[in-house]
């Protein structure tokens, strides 16, 4: 069972989405690849060996292979890009290929939230107390607009000095702020999230790679799997994701 759900209005500046997850996994391990947002995650099975704290992912800039048997039920949310800063007080860069317990962040008041969600009659009755834990601890109304613009901007392909020329930001301070709520540089959030387009792409089914890089503003062919071998530790070629519909879940 996975189950994906649209935050409140008051999170949803913040939350790209909640989900559920409730599944005996086939392996053992799996590889994780990295996606530029940050979550929260926390495990609620109570089989041995699937005990999982609660914890903060910071943004990851590789591949992280994960023991499967907390996966057996697991619920979670993913922070919009800067999204997390409303909930941490921690400069989301210190998170960085981090897996971080929730108690060090939000320190005793973290005990309870395993409880909270794990008592709850059903999956959808645990998304529902999980977006209240968030509201609970959201600390700001909106993004920081030079947050939110930037990373429009990248999303759509602008570079890091055009940015600049248009939100009117020095560059070290673009820098500093998005290391600040992001976990990342501009520069590392821009190929991450070209290579998360290629990864979507790939997981349907496509070929033909040297028209892939070309079409996603790689330089060439030999360009785009030196980045994919980068992020994902394997090749384009080599990419198998678990499931097509979860593209970053891959076999080890």
């Amino acid at each position: 069972m996975f189950l994906l759900r649209t935050p409140s209005p008051r999170l949803a500046p913040f939350v790209e989405h909640l989900w559920y997850y409730e599944r005996v996994a086939s392996v053992s391990t799996e590889a994780v690849l990295p996606t530029a947002r940050m979550q929260l995650i926390v495990g609620l099975s109570e089989a041995p060996g699937a005990a999982l704290a609660p914890l903060v992912t910071g943004v990851a800039t590789r591949p992280v292979v994960i023991d499967t048997a907390p996966m057996r039920r697991i619920v979670g949310a993913v922070f919009r890009p800067g999204g997390a800063g409303a909930f941490l007080e921690a400069p989301c860069d210190e998170l960085r290929d981090q897996d971080v317990e929730l108690e060090l962040l939000w320190g005793s008041s973290a005990r309870d939230v395993r409880e909270r969600l794990a008592t709850q009659p059903s999956p959808a009755a645990t998304l529902d107390t999980l977006d209240l834990v968030l509201r609970e601890r959201l600390s700001m109304a909106t993004l920081p607009g030079l947050v939110e613009a930037s990373v429009h901007l990248l999303e759509r392909g602008e570079a890091v000095g055009d940015i600049v020329d248009t939100t009117g930001a020095s560059r070290s301070r673009l820098v500093r702020t998005f290391r600040r709520f992001v976990g990342t540089t501009p520069k590392r959030y821009a190929s991450l999230a070209r290579f998360q387009r290629a990864v979507r792409i790939l997981s349907r089914g496509a070929q033909d790679h040297a028209e892939l890089a070309l079409a996603l503003g790689y330089f060439d062919q030999a360009h785009f799997a030196h980045e994919f071998r980068r992020f994902a530790g394997r090749s384009p070629t080599a990419y198998r994701p678990r499931d097509p519909d979860e593209p970053n879940h891959v076999l080890v």
